[in-house]
Formats: structure tokens, sequence, C-alpha cells
């Protein structure tokens, strides 16, 4: 019987943490909009992927990823021992559902939204990989420069000079001589 939870939702790993499941139908609703719409006091969800769950950890049967923070609105466990299904789960999560006649204009905004976010790039980034042992001119160190890149799309959000230097050096494993920062548009970045 289909196990329908109250707000605040828990996510997928709360309800598979330390479980086996030899299949999870993965399934979308989206409450705001009854989409698909639920059937007297059933909500079946629309189908939109399969995994099976070892020790509470997710691995796809389909090849697409799937996010064990993702929020459950409903969940039932099942068999199916003729389909060799001995421990079967089914979880609704949330999801929004865009119709195709709001297709146009959904993504009108999504594009709008995006423009409006302040999203820079690092470019011209000069990395330093000597150290006691490496030299600048060095074989090791040129094929180290060859494999770093010289552009990085920095995390949505971060604009601090400092933080943003710290990151490139988080992300690569080597330290920087200095970098400029570009809008998406490729234009100096303002960072008054």
């Amino acid at each position: 019987m289909l196990k329908k939870y109250a707000k605040p939702y828990p996510t997928i790993g709360e309800i598979i943490a330390g479980k086996d499941y030899d299949y999870v139908s993965y399934r979308g609703y989206d409450e705001k909009r009854d989409f698909p719409p639920a059937t007297g006091n059933n909500t079946d969800g629309e189908f939109c992927g399969c995994f099976k769950v070892v020790n509470g950890e997710i691995i796809p049967l389909d090849g697409d990823s799937y996010s064990n923070k993702e929020t459950v609105i409903a969940s039932e466990e099942w068999t199916m021992p003729d389909e060799g299904i001995e421990k079967g789960l089914t979880v609704i999560v949330e999801m929004e559902f865009v119709p195709a006649e709001e297709l146009d204009e959904y993504f009108k905004t999504y594009r709008k939204e995006r423009k409006e976010k302040k999203m820079l790039k690092a470019v011209d980034i000069k990395w330093d990989v000597t150290d006691d042992d490496i030299d600048e001119m060095d074989d090791e160190a040129c094929e180290i420069l060859e494999s770093l890149p010289t552009e990085m799309i920095i995390p949505e959000g971060m604009t601090d000079p400092d933080e943003i230097s710290d990151w490139l050096s988080d992300e690569t494993g080597f330290c920087h001589d200095g970098f400029r920062l570009v809008d998406q548009d490729g234009n100096d970045a303002d960072m008054a």
C-alpha cells in the first residue's frame, strides 16, 4: 500500500538508508498542477527511471543519475518474484512538469533568469607548478602546465576574488600567479 508522507517530506536517502532493493521505480508528481492526475486517493506519478539500492547506495539501472537528496511524496515496498524482484520500491518524488503549451514561455523566463545571474569565468590563469623538486623549464612542469585549463567557469554566486582564487587552487590542486575575471559575455567583470 502506498505510504503518503506529510511535509517536510523525507528524502530518498532517508528512505533507503542501510537497505537493499532489487528494483526502485522512480516516479515524479507535480503537486501544484496535479500531474499526472491523481486517481481517487492514489498518486501514481509519471515513470521517470529506475535504479537499485545496495547498502543504501543508489546504482542506476538505466544509465541516468539520481540524487538521494530528492524529496519523496509517497513510497511503497513490493515484490515481483516472477520477475526476479524479491524487494522492490516505488518512490514518487516532487517534480515540476511544464505543459507543452507553456514551454516557450518557460524557456524565455529561464534564459532571462540565467542572463541576469552573475556568472563569472576566470581566464588567462597563470598556473604556478614549481616547487623545490620542479623548476619552470622542467619537462614535468611543462606537462602539468599543458594539462591545466587556462579558463574555468566559476560556481554560481561566487564573486569574491579571494574566494575565487582559493577555489581555483582547490579545484586543480595547483597554485596560480593570477587570473582575470570576465562575465558571461567575455567583458571584464566589474567587482565593485
